[in-house]
């Protein structure tokens, strides 16, 4: 679901739009990440989907600057694809898949 929702919003938004969504998305691995947290201390309880949550991030931010420099290629199937395997290895697709959706509720409905 959360594959389909990726594709559609890159498929529609222009550059600059599309920019602003990965940036917020990004934001949104943050809250997501804090899932891994072991309530009321410092540890961490799923130390594997927190390093998946990084990782993806870092491909998150990598393509925001890539499409704010304009120099990104329009491969949204492949960067889905990259980025849901990424959560499949970690064992974090709930975290992504609501990342997601929370990065989907303010978007423009046309590019």
């Amino acid at each position: 679901m959360g594959k389909e929702i990726l594709l559609g919003i890159q498929e529609r938004l222009s550059g600059e739009q599309l920019a602003k969504f990965l940036v917020r998305f990004a934001f949104n691995l943050t809250v997501v990440a804090r899932n891994t947290y072991v309530t009321g201390s410092d540890m961490v309880d799923k130390p594997k989907a927190l390093r998946g949550i990084n990782e993806i991030e870092h491909r998150v931010l990598g393509r925001a600057l890539h499409v704010w420099d304009d120099t990104w290629r329009n491969d949204p199937d492949t960067f889905g694809d990259m980025i849901f395997e990424l959560a499949n290895i970690y064992g974090c697709v709930f975290e992504l898949e609501n990342a997601i959706a929370f990065s989907a509720e303010n978007i423009p409905t046309t590019g």
